[in-house]
């Protein structure tokens, strides 16, 4: 007996916009909520920054744009106030991040 678990007797009953459906569905739940930084978690935040950019040590800044984050490891270059964002020299290359991206440090030992 081919244990299938139904699918292959309800697959046919799927039509296109049911699919379409399921699949915004499925992607609306893996959504996380936008999550705004505390006053205490931004000053440690800038604490980890300054420190790793006066003392030239590798940090991991975990940077969120929408609903992703991803981490990304290397020295401060520099921290540009005007511009509202930092300069991280990473093994591929310099990466210019803005502050409001910024959300969560880590430095490295």
């Amino acid at each position: 007996m081919i244990n299938d678990r139904g699918l292959l007797k309800w697959g046919a009953f799927k039509i296109p916009e049911h699919e379409n459906l399921l699949s915004q569905t499925v992607s609306e739940m893996k959504k996380e909520p936008q999550y705004d930084l505390t006053e205490w978690e931004l000053e440690d935040l800038q604490l980890e920054i300054s420190n790793a950019a006066d003392q030239g040590k590798l940090i991991t800044l975990t940077i969120r744009r929408e609903n992703d984050f991803k981490d990304l490891t290397g020295t401060i270059k520099r921290i540009n106030g005007d511009a509202n964002c930092l300069i991280l020299d990473t093994l591929t290359g310099s990466k210019q991040i803005p502050f409001s991206a910024l959300f969560k440090a880590c430095l490295e030992e």
